[in-house]
């Protein structure tokens, strides 16, 4: 939520610079945040899945090759 904020947060101020009222910024900023958030969730779980199976396939290399 904290990143999703900031990232709003940057394009209300890039909005507001290019030209747009305040008010149609923000309604644009609130928009990207509710883009943002479930965008940022998705790969932070995806990006936590993947070290996951990795360090499983690697304690699984490790535990093999103890075998041996």
């Amino acid at each position: 939520a904290l990143r999703a904020g900031v990232a709003a947060g940057l394009f209300f101020a890039v909005v507001s610079v290019i030209g747009e009222k305040p008010l149609q910024a923000f309604v644009l900023a609130v928009l990207a945040f509710g883009f943002y958030l479930p965008i940022g969730y998705w790969t932070d779980r995806f990006m936590y899945r993947r070290n996951l199976r990795r360090k499983a396939q690697q304690a699984q290399q490790a535990e093999s090759k103890e075998k041996e």
